[in-house]
């Protein structure tokens, strides 16, 4: 009987302790949604595609790539001690939007689940990553209509031997064909004595891309090096008035991907991105 009582008790506490888990993620995506969708982005209010796509099964009519990084001081504990020393840490977000027209069931069956990270926080002998995340989608139906898909109704996903791969699946209910689905991913990091990870943006895709946009605002005390390959265009490099780098970079009317005989990674325009936690010359 004792065993059966603490069974359930342990089963409430992780009932409740997922509760609000998902209402904590309902107030994070809530706040962050109300500011991506209030940007000013031109891209995102075409209403029309050119004739050229009209038989294409999907058309993504804008993507934006949004990245902030911003060099921050911090203390922590040195390992294996009870002293506590000046740390490295790095504070940043990363967007990335896209506004997708559904032009057929192909596009349809496709466009309707979408596959995003959970929160997750990993540490090492001296630091810690830790990254809060946050998906918005509604859909825009021929007639000027918004929908707003609630994103707290995911599933949690384990895969792996151990589950120890997790993930969130979110279908979209009402997508109807003539739809556009505008969807973004935006990912908050606290990085200490520890390097962002490497980003990749690949300027091309299975469907055609109307407008793709990257900017960057980087902090004066970090380092950001980049490389351009396959003919992706090179950013244009300027400061704002706190100093910190802004890099921009726009490529529009992009053809998709080839399906016979094609490598992206040797062919597709990409930018590679690296940010380190310390300024080199």
């Amino acid at each position: 009987m004792k065993k059966v009582i603490l069974t359930t008790v342990a089963l409430i506490s992780a009932l409740l302790s997922y509760a609000d888990s998902k209402e904590d993620y309902r107030r994070f995506t809530d706040t962050i949604r109300a500011e991506v969708y209030a940007m000013e982005l031109p891209a995102f209010n075409v209403k029309e595609i050119p004739d050229k796509y009209r038989n294409e099964s999907a058309v993504i009519k804008a993507i934006y790539e949004d990245v902030d990084a911003k060099k921050k001081t911090g203390f922590g504990r040195m390992s294996g001690t009870l002293r506590f020393s000046r740390k490295a840490q790095v504070q940043g977000s990363h967007l990335t939007r896209m506004l997708i027209h559904v032009n057929d069931k192909a596009a349809l069956e496709k466009y309707s689940e979408f596959d995003f990270s959970t929160d997750k926080k990993t540490r090492n002998w001296d630091g810690y990553a830790k990254n809060r995340r946050a998906m918005g989608v509604r859909l825009i139906k021929p007639d000027g209509r918004t929908v707003d898909i609630d994103t707290s109704e995911f599933i949690e996903v384990e895969e792996g031997k151990k589950g120890e791969k997790k993930s969130r699946k979110l279908a979209i209910p009402g997508l109807e064909t003539g739809d556009d689905i505008d969807v973004f991913f935006y990912t908050e990091s606290k990085l200490q004595n520890v390097h962002p990870d490497p980003m990749v943006f690949t300027l091309r895709d299975e469907a055609p891309i109307m407008n793709y946009r990257i900017h960057c605002v980087v902090d004066d005390n970090l380092t950001t090096q980049y490389r351009t390959l396959n003919g992706a265009p090179d950013f244009t490099v300027s400061r704002d008035e706190d100093k910190n780098y802004v890099l921009d970079l726009e490529m529009t009317d992009i053809p998709k991907e080839p399906r016979l005989w094609y490598n992206s990674d040797q062919q597709s325009p990409m930018v590679k991105i690296h940010i380190f936690n310390r300024r080199n010359s």
